[in-house]
Parts: C-alpha cells; sequence; structure tokens
C-alpha cells in the first residue's frame, strides 16, 4: 500500500516536502498524488515557471518523468539520485510559440542541463469513415497525394485500412523502412525507392494513380513505378496520418507537416508545393497544434509522488527592480492611472465603486494574493470577472500597485498590507529574457477608427443634470469618416421630440460606455464647446391645451422618463438621405419633418421644418436665448422669447408649414439664407446607396469528426469602415439563402450565399447608426430590429439594398443613462406580438417598471405590456407555444447563481432591486427557476431557443441555450413535475467557440443552426465576435439526452448503447444556495450522494441510477465517464435541480 504524503514525508524526515509558499504562485493542487500516470492542470500563461516535489520509495525502481509543457513541448526529466528524498523541480519555459523557445530546469535550487527536450505531435490522427470514404485510393480513379515530413526513423506516414488490429490485404499504406519509401499494398505487393529519407531534413513525396499505375516521386524526382498496382477499399477502412496497422508500417516518430489529397491526376506532380496542390486538393490537412494547453506530468514508473505542484507566470519586466524604484513620483503615476479607469469599479476610501463585486482595498480581502507580484499577475492575467489590463504598461501596474498599497490598505486594510522583504524580493521570478525592445501596449479601441455612418443612436450628457436618453446625434459638417470624425454635431431628443443641443469641438464624445470602452457605472458625455442645450422637458407645448406639464412617467428618482403620450406627440422615424437625417414626428395631428444641417461659411444651424395639417395651434421651444435665433418661412408664425428661451408659434388651420430655424452665436443675416430649399419630401423616397461595396469572407467547413460540428463564417474584418464586428442578431431572407446579422455598433449586414459547404460569402453592410441593437426578427417580409431605444423596421424605399428609413415600430422604452439596462432579443408568437427581456440595474435599485422585465410589444406596435419582472440581466427570450416563455437570467443581488426560468404571465423572478410588486424579499414571493446553474458550469447564460428542425438528428425538437459566459451550447433536460418544471443542463460535445454566443436560429433552407455572439462585458471567450452554423453529421452523440428523478432513483437516457457502467464510473454531488442581497452564494452543504447500484435497460440506453439518499435540492452536479458498446469513451457534466421527486 502506496505511503501517504504526510506519512512518507514523516518517515523519510526530509523537510523539503512540507508545503510551500512561492510568491505569485497559483496552487495547481493541494494533493500529492501517488502511483498515477498522469496529472493533469488546465493553464492560461504562455510564459511560466512550474514548480513541484517528487519523490521515489524505493531506490531500485527508475523514475522517468515526462512534464507537457503545452501542445508543442515535453520535458523528460533525469532520474532520481536517491530513493526516499523528495527532490524539488522548477521548470521555466519561455516563448513557446517562437522558434528560440528557452526551457531552464532547476533542482533543488540547482541549474541543470540533464534533461531531454521533446516535440509533442498531432499524430497519429485517425479520420472519420464518413471522411475517409471521401479519400478513395482504390486505383479505380486517379488520384495524387502529397506529403511533407521530417525524421530520423522508421513509420508511416499515412494508411487506409483498418482502425485498429493487424495489417490485413487490401490495406494501402506509405512508410518509410531503413530510410527508403515503401508505399505497400496488402498482400498485393510494394514500391520500394530511395533512401536517406530518415535524415532528419525536411522531404517532400507525392504518390499517384493514372488507371492503375502508381507512381512515386520525391523531392522534385521520379522514384518509382509499377503498373496494374491497385486493390479496392474495403468498407471498414479508414485513413490515417502516422500509423497503419498494430503490426504493420509503425507509428511515426517526427514532423508530418501537411498532407494532401486529390481524386485526380495533377499535372507535374514531382514539382508540386503544397499550396499550389491544396488549391486542387479534395482534402488538405495541416499539422497544427491542438488547443489543449494543458499541463501534464506523466510516469510509467510505481511508486512515485508528486506533491507542491505550482506555477506562476513570468513577468515582462524586473519586478524587484521596479518595486525597489518606488517613490512620490512613482505614487502620483499610479494615482493618474487610478483615477482614471480603476475608480469607477472599486471606488476608493470615499466613494463606492460601480461593481459590487470588485474589492474595495481599504476594507475587503484579495481573492489571488495581496503581495505586488499577484496584484500584478492578477492585472496581467485577469482573474475571475477582472478582466487582463492588457493596455497597461508593466511601470504603469506596478505605479498603480504601489498607489494602492500605500493611500488605500496601510493604516487602514493592514490585514492585507504585504511586507516586503529582501527574502521576498529574491523570490521574484526572472523577467522574460528577449532581443527585442518592449512594444508598449495599448489597449484596442476600435471605437475610435469605426465609421459608424452620419448619424447614431445614444444616451449622451450635454451638461451636468442635462442627459438625452434616447439621442440621435447628427454630424452636420462635411467629411469623410462618418459622425464620430466630425466638428459640429446636433441631438434629437425622440422622447421629447425636440433638436436638444448643438455642440462643436475635435473629438466627438468622451466615449465612456460599456458599449465603446468597456466601462461599468459610466455614460458617454459630449467633448468640445456645448452651443447650447435644451432641458429634458417636452419640445412642443401640448396641441390640445398648450400647456407644458410633463406628463411622462415619474420615476422613483423623481425624473421623468419614456416618451410623450402619443397624442401629444409621437416619433415616427428617421429618413436617411446622403449626409441628411430628417426626423419624421407627429404633433397631435400634424405631420412633422426635421432635419438639422449646417452653414460653415455663416456658422449657423439650418433647421429645416416642414408641417403639414396643422389643425391646432402649435408652439415649439427651439433654443435658450443665449444663442441669436431667426426663422424663414413665408408661412404664418410668430417667433417670441419667453423666460429665457426662443419659441416658435405657428398658427392654426394653415396646411403647412415650411420654414428654416437659423441658430448662432454670430449675427443672422436673413438674405444670406433666402434662397434656401425648403422641400424636404424629395428625401423622403430613398437616397444613394451609401454601402455599395461588397465584401468577402471566408466560410471554413468543420471536419465531420462529432455528432455537431461548427463550420466558421470569418468576418470580414478588413473592411473600409473598420466595423467593430460584435454580431448580436439574426434572422434569415430569401428563403434562408440570406442572413441579416446585426451588431452591437448599430450595424445591419446582409450576407449571400450562407447554405453553401465552403467558399466566400458576401457581406453587405445595409443598416447603420442604432443604439445597441440585441436582436433581430423578420416577420412577413419585414426587418424587425431590437434596440435600446425602439423596435425599429428597417425600409429599403427604393430597394437599391441600402435602409432609407428607419420606422419606429415602438418606442415606449423607459430608457435611463444607466450602463445595465440591455434591452435583449426579439421574438415573436403566432398572433404576432413582440416580445424582449429589458435589464435591471446593476447593484441599484429600479427607477422604472422597464426595469428588469419580460416585454410585449402588441402586433401593432401600439401598446407595450410587462409580462413578467424580477430579472437581473435577462438575456434573451424564448417564446412557447402554450404561451409560457424560457428566459435565463444571471447571477448578482438577489440572484445566488445563474437562473434557466421557466415564465409565467405575472410571475416574479428573484431580484427584488428590479422594479416589481413582490410582497417581500422571501424566497416564498418569487417564482424558482426550472434550474440553477453554478459558475463554473454555465456563467452568464444566454438566450434559449428550441432546435425545430426535422434536419437536426437527435436534438431536433429539444431546448437549447446559448451561452455568453461560457462560449458553448447546452441542451436542457427538462422535467414537468405536475405542473412546475424542473430539470438540468448539459454541454453539448464540441461547442466550444471563440467568442460568447448569444443568438441563434434554424436556417428553414438547410434545417441547421446559425449561431453568432460577441464579447464585451465578463465571458470566458473574448474575441470581439464569430458567426457559426452548427451543422449535424450523422456521426454518434456521445452525452445523455433525457434525465428523470423519481423517489431514490435518477434515470438518464442516451441516443447510444453503452457498455457496463458501474457506479465508480459515475458520481454525483448536491449543494445548497442561498439567496441574499449580497452578490451571488458560495455553495453550502455541499455532499456526495452515494449511488448503491445501476441498473441498464435491455438496450443499453439507459441507466437507472439508485440512490436511497436522494432529496429536492437546488443544486446538483451528476458527472460521467462511460464507454459505448463500440468502446468509444466519453465523459459529461449535467448540473441539475429538484424541486420535487
Amino acid at each position: 500500500m502506496a505511503l501517504s504524503h504526510y506519512s512518507f514525508r514523516k518517515s523519510r524526515g526530509n523537510p523539503g516536502s512540507k508545503k510551500k509558499v512561492i510568491p505569485g504562485s497559483t496552487n495547481l493542487s493541494d494533493k500529492t498524488f501517488s502511483n498515477e500516470k498522469q496529472i493533469s492542470f488546465e493553464n492560461k500563461f504562455k510564459d511560466y515557471e512550474l514548480n513541484f516535489d517528487y519523490a521515489s520509495e524505493k531506490a531500485h525502481d527508475p523514475s522517468s518523468v515526462i512534464v507537457k509543457l503545452n501542445s508543442k513541448v515535453s520535458v523528460e526529466l533525469p532520474d532520481l539520485k536517491q530513493a526516499g528524498k523528495w527532490s524539488s523541480i522548477t521548470l521555466n519555459l519561455q516563448n513557446p510559440t517562437a522558434s528560440s523557445t528557452k526551457i531552464e530546469l532547476w533542482i533543488d535550487g540547482k541549474v541543470s542541463k540533464d534533461f531531454q527536450l521533446k516535440q509533442v505531435q498531432n499524430i497519429p490522427r485517425v479520420f472519420p469513415k464518413q471522411q475517409s470514404k471521401r479519400i478513395d485510393l482504390s486505383g479505380d480513379n486517379d488520384f495524387t497525394f502529397f506529403t511533407r515530413f521530417k525524421t530520423t526513423k522508421n513509420g508511416t506516414l499515412f494508411s487506409k485500412c483498418n482502425n485498429t488490429g493487424r495489417w490485413i490485404p487490401k490495406g494501402k499504406t506509405l512508410y518509410i523502412e531503413d530510410g527508403a519509401l515503401v508505399y505497400d499494398i496488402g498482400w498485393l505487393g510494394e514500391i520500394r525507392a530511395g533512401k536517406n529519407f530518415n535524415d532528419g531534413k525536411w522531404h517532400s513525396a507525392v504518390v499517384t494513380n493514372q488507371n492503375g499505375t502508381v507512381t512515386l516521386y520525391a523531392d522534385g524526382q521520379k522514384l518509382a513505378e509499377r503498373k496494374n498496382f491497385s486493390a479496392p477499399d474495403q468498407e471498414s477502412f479508414v485513413f490515417k496520418i502516422g500509423e497503419a496497422a498494430d503490426n504493420f508500417g509503425g507509428a511515426f516518430s517526427g514532423t508530418i507537416q501537411q498532407v494532401a489529397f486529390s481524386q485526380k491526376l495533377l499535372q507535374n506532380p514531382k514539382n508540386l508545393s503544397f499550396q499550389t496542390f491544396v488549391n486542387q486538393s479534395d482534402f488538405s490537412w495541416k499539422n497544427q497544434a491542438p488547443k489543449d494547453e494543458k499541463i501534464s506530468i506523466s510516469t510509467e514508473s510505481p511508486n512515485l509522488h508528486f506533491t507542491n505542484i505550482q506555477i506562476r507566470p513570468l513577468p515582462t519586466s524586473d519586478l524587484k527592480k521596479e518595486i525597489s524604484s518606488w517613490s512620490e513620483l512613482s505614487m502620483k503615476r499610479g494615482q493618474k492611472v487610478y483615477n482614471g479607469l480603476c475608480i469607477t469599479c472599486h471606488g476608493d476610501t470615499s466613494k463606492e465603486g460601480a461593481l459590487p463585486t470588485a474589492i474595495k482595498f481599504h476594507e475587503g480581502q484579495f481573492k489571488n494574493g495581496s503581495d505586488p507580484l499577484s496584484i500584478y499577475n492578477t492585472l496581467t492575467h485577469g482573474y475571475g470577472q477582472m478582466l487582463p489590463q492588457a493596455w497597461m504598461t508593466d511601470q504603469q501596474k506596478m505605479d498603480v500597485i504601489n498607489y494602492i498599497r500605500e493611500t488605500q490598505i496601510f493604516g487602514r486594510n493592514d490585514s492585507q498590507y504585504f511586507k516586503i522583504t529582501p527574502q521576498y524580493l529574491d523570490q521574484l521570478p526572472k523577467a522574460l529574457i528577449t532581443k527585442n525592445k518592449p512594444v508598449k501596449k495599448v489597449k484596442p479601441k476600435p471605437y475610435l477608427d469605426m465609421n459608424f455612418g452620419d448619424s447614431l443612436t445614444m444616451t449622451l450628457e450635454l451638461q451636468k443634470n442635462n442627459i438625452v436618453k434616447k439621442g440621435i446625434i447628427s454630424r452636420l459638417d462635411q467629411g469623410d469618416g462618418g459622425v464620430s470624425k466630425g466638428n459640429t454635431w446636433a441631438i434629437f431628443d425622440q422622447d421629447t421630440l425636440q433638436l436638444a443641443g448643438l455642440w462643436q469641438g475635435k473629438d466627438f464624445i468622451d466615449w465612456r460606455s460599456i458599449a465603446f470602452d468597456g466601462s461599468h457605472g459610466t455614460h458617454p458625455a459630449i467633448k468640445g464647446e456645448l452651443l447650447y442645450a435644451n432641458p429634458q422637458a417636452p419640445g412642443w407645448a401640448n396641441p390640445d391645451n398648450g400647456s407644458w406639464e410633463d406628463l411622462r412617467f415619474i420615476a422613483k428618482d423623481k425624473r421623468r422618463y419614456g416618451p410623450l403620450p402619443k397624442t401629444w406627440a409621437h416619433y415616427k422615424g428617421l429618413y436617411h438621405y446622403g449626409d441628411k437625417r430628417i426626423h419624421h414626428y407627429s404633433v397631435g395631428e400634424s405631420k412633422v419633418l426635421d432635419c438639422p444641417t449646417w452653414n460653415q461659411n455663416n456658422q449657423t444651424l439650418q433647421r429645416i421644418l416642414n408641417i403639414s395639417n396643422i389643425q391646432k395651434e402649435l408652439i415649439h421651444r427651439v433654443a435658450p436665448t443665449s444663442i441669436k435665433c431667426n426663422v424663414i418661412s413665408s408661412d404664418q408664425f410668430q417667433l417670441y422669447q419667453e423666460a429665457g428661451f426662443h419659441y416658435l408659434k405657428i398658427n392654426a388651420g394653415q396646411k403647412e408649414f415650411n420654414g428654416t430655424i437659423l441658430l448662432s452665436n454670430n449675427d443672422i443675416k436673413i438674405a444670406d439664407f433666402a434662397k434656401e430649399n425648403l422641400n424636404l419630401k424629395k428625401y423622403t423616397n430613398g437616397g444613394p446607396n451609401p454601402w455599395t461595396d461588397k465584401l468577402s469572407a471566408e466560410l471554413k467547413p468543420a471536419d465531420d469528426n462529432f455528432a455537431y460540428v461548427k463550420d466558421e463564417f470569418l468576418l470580414p474584418q478588413n473592411n473600409s469602415w473598420k466595423s467593430w464586428m460584435r454580431l448580436t442578431g439574426i434572422d434569415f431572407i430569401n428563403g434562408g439563402k440570406s442572413a441579416l446579422i446585426c451588431t452591437w455598433e448599430g450595424e445591419v449586414w446582409q450576407l449571400d450565399g450562407i447554405t453553401q459547404n465552403e467558399g466566400q460569402v458576401t457581406w453587405t453592410r445595409i443598416a447603420t447608426g442604432l443604439y445597441q441593437p440585441l436582436g433581430l426578427k423578420v416577420f412577413k417580409g419585414k426587418i424587425y430590429v431590437g434596440c435600446r431605444d425602439q423596435i425599429a423596421i428597417l425600409n429599403d424605399l427604393n430597394n437599391d439594398g441600402a435602409i432609407d428609413y428607419y420606422e419606429n415600430f415602438n418606442n415606449d422604452h423607459q430608457v435611463t443613462e444607466h450602463y445595465h439596462e440591455f434591452a435583449m432579443g426579439l421574438q415573436t408568437d403566432k398572433e404576432g406580438n413582440f416580445y424582449y427581456a429589458k435589464s435591471a440595474r446593476h447593484a441599484k435599485e429600479g427607477l422604472v417598471p422597464h426595469h428588469g422585465t419580460l416585454l410585449k410589444v402588441s402586433a401593432d406596435g401600439a401598446k407595450t405590456e410587462i409580462i413578467a419582472n424580477g430579472f437581473r440581466a435577462a438575456n434573451g427570450v424564448c417564446v412557447n407555444d402554450d404561451g409560457s416563455f424560457f428566459v435565463t437570467d444571471q447571477e448578482g443581488h438577489w440572484t445566488p447563481k445563474n437562473r434557466i426560468n421557466w415564465v409565467q404571465k405575472g410571475g416574479f423572478y428573484g431580484n427584488y432591486l428590479g422594479y416589481h410588486n413582490a410582497k417581500s424579499s422571501s424566497d416564498t414571493d418569487m417564482q424558482e427557476p426550472m434550474i440553477w446553474l453554478t459558475n463554473k458550469f454555465n456563467r452568464s447564460p444566454g438566450e434559449l431557443m428550441w432546435a425545430k428542425s426535422d434536419r437536426w438528428g437527435p436534438l431536433a425538437g429539444q431546448l437549447l441555450e446559448l451561452s455568453y459566459g461560457m462560449g458553448q451550447i447546452f441542451l436542457n433536460l427538462i422535467e414537468d413535475k405536475d405542473g412546475i418544471k424542473q430539470g438540468g443542463q448539459i454541454k453539448i460535445p464540441n461547442m466550444d467557440f471563440n467568442t460568447g454566443i448569444m443568438r441563434g436560429r434554424f436556417n428553414p433552407r438547410d434545417g441547421q443552426l446559425y449561431a453568432l455572439g460577441m464579447f464585451s462585458w465578463a465571458a470566458n471567450k473574448r474575441q470581439f465576435g464569430g458567426f457559426y452554423r452548427v451543422r449535424y453529421t450523422n456521426q454518434k452523440l456521445l452525452m445523455p439526452t433525457e434525465l428523470k428523478t423519481t423517489d431514490k432513483k435518477i434515470t438518464l437516457s442516451f441516443p447510444e448503447s453503452l457498455g457496463q457502467v458501474a457506479q465508480s464510473d459515475l458520481e454525483i454531488k448536491s449543494w445548497h444556495i442561498e439567496r441574499t442581497k449580497s452578490y451571488g452564494s458560495p455553495h453550502q452543504n455541499e455532499r456526495t450522494i452515494p449511488i448503491t447500484s445501476i441498473t441498464q435497460s435491455q438496450d443499453n440506453k439507459t441507466l437507472t441510477l439508485h440512490c436511497p439518499d436522494l432529496k429536492p435540492t437546488r443544486c446538483m452536479s451528476i458527472k460521467g465517464k462511460l464507454k459505448t458498446t463500440d468502446g468509444k469513451v466519453f465523459d459529461f457534466e449535467i448540473n441539475n435541480t429538484i424541486h420535487h421527486l
């Protein structure tokens, strides 16, 4: 029996195995591992230092240990010199992706050169049968095969034969034996030629077949030929790279860089390059390192023990030198950095930060270590919800650490004040060695480069206590680059229906917004000189009675939000015509076209008004009297001043009013403007297409090696508008041949050619300027976009492919300046009503009824109804046929973990900070979710959707969840218990994406799922955006697809037959979470639930787990590692909730 770590250490009397504290290190495990063949750990660092202790119990045992440092490099350690003694290992890995990879080894504190460096291979590679069938080596059809390799040994380059077992007749392989190239057909013969192909140099080999004649080429020379040399491929054969049969060819040792195949005879095969070949090939493979960057320690030696396994990233600067040079100047630099960004989330001793989970340095406890190196690592690599601060230089990081330590921790939070000693400084890791000069990192700011079009909608602060909630900003000066590259701007308020402000300057805005610089708790404000601003109040007097009394909703902060009553005034939409933006709205029964322009010569705002059907007197507050004002019109009006404002009165009974309001800080000479064209109607029938560029981007198909695979649509990143491609909504047109996609930056794109297997997809920009759209729906031929300020209908008035009229379908949205109140998703029911979810304010009480709600907009757009409330950040909505809904929610205050909610009308779903009428904060006054999800399993879930496609394999008809936080797709396993829904979630194999996935739809043309998403706030996948086709391949699906819980039993059903299952193959745990006003909840009372026996169904597709201790619980995990009857091993994890048994 192996000795425990403690008893082993005690018996040997060696203190080297005591628990170590290495500054800046993360414990990969607290365990001691004994007699394990392999132990693996997740790793996110590229350059790092790995530390561990290991020992052998017996002197005569060999101690061969291989440490895999990443997907490319392994190190074989020397044998231990002495049994029973702990040895301390330090491995330092630098520049792992460069040709100058540097590895250093220390054994017991002394540098050692006694190790062997090994390359990790991505071979052997076995391809699925369906893919292998496309590689026909039978000889019935001509073919050309290419490979490039280097080796010093014998071994197989490629083969087509049985997956396992001995070499059999008709198998085919190209291999190296004693330096020669050999092409062999089992039991038919071989072609053998050449020499020295095992000399460790690069070689290329080509095999061709023409009418049964096989020719062998290498390094540009013809080596050998054999006629009538062919045999049919057997049905059981698969294509393999790097191996043949168990007893033939041998495993390849070296590097196979490339393999390609064409089902025809290519011209001049002896001189083919790989790229030339790939352009004509039917199949190609390149030996790219797998994405798995795990660290592993493996050994075949018995009686080995490993402990104190720690990792720490290597800094890019000499931190000992940086800390030793801390000074008052460093403190001042650190204060500037802190007040510029850090203070927003963390606050300081005088004010709270905007993010409750962010540490308050003067009173909180550091989660990742409070010493300078640990804080440096947090800033550099991120930790939890804290993102890596890639924009900061090492000096800025060390300066801000100095500032935080001395001004907020010292004397206030002394338990977290780490004392720096000479011993600590000596233990700091050495800086990365590089021959290149350090490059100053700059945080990417794609919003500064992007051309948003000539207008953009947002919430904007004009001056203190004057924030336009739904502001359409128009650039007024002429020039390229879009709205942000101008120098003169006007903002129209679609709630109060007035030109709310005018400003000039070299800078547009301060870009402080979660949608721009990523900051929390902020909203953008203008930069430059404000020429005038109107108050946040109605822009027109009530036409029924001439009153200015604001009748909009009064919120809890005593301010008014939302649009004016429709009978008073109502925003209709926005016309785009070249660089002109024409606001369309009504005042009473009158229809208004309102277009701001700028006269550069006179530095004057010219605001053209066309008003029709003037049945009642209209009075408009124009601007403060601090700016000069005049009006040009041949119609009946009065311009007068009252209480510090200019007012325009338009007489009743006129058929129309056409005029121009002039505003300037200079004297206004009417004669300079008398000949201006006042007709705006000619701009309302469609204008020139500003987006004529048609971009191409590749559709990259995936290998059919899982039941569900993801083909990737590459994004047209290098476009002339420098669009920031963060994708947020999708639907289809042209019968599914084309897709429409919106981005968070306000664009809509049309994609053509999306259903092809592979090739180029055409992207065309068709719309811009929308306010943070997070949903798109095509309904009865119309394009609806769900934005923060409205649901807009996009109209192409002249059918030229560009949107000319952004029609307001519904703008009841109650918008405040709070950054967190996203309008998520856009769906319809069978009656044509629309639905979206409105997020609550983060960590703050709801101000308006829309905060934290599921909202219904009537089919005619006239009315908005609150369906349910109590949500925190419901990322989209799924509409069910029975009138209920599925809505996700995300961990936060009063939301202890992520929720999958089954929603019914009138329900309250837990967020007590939202706007609601719940009786109390008690759990009994809220609706429990269908499933509680712990963060490690699935954080920040996105939209739920039914797999409504009969061409999507075994998951057709099931409920899916697209996870923004994980960048994965999950299956929901639903149970209905007496009208109460409960169940679990499981990740679908191979559904890992590079970005946060949150919107998707099934294409009616090919029946496959098209899914997209983005990265902005906290998430695991941080590519800005991505678009994918999730395709069913007919491969076997290895996961449970049904979960049932009954008294003392859990039943799991699988689409494939399982081999014999033992109790040790499965593990069940449960835990509790507590709902409080605090952010989230730790796991409480976590326990293992014993499985006393397992029953397998006759077809081996159903497992019944007998669990006498099974009880209702909010949180449970079911983990398993199983094998199918044909020997395929798979693992899975379910997170589930049991309300009733």
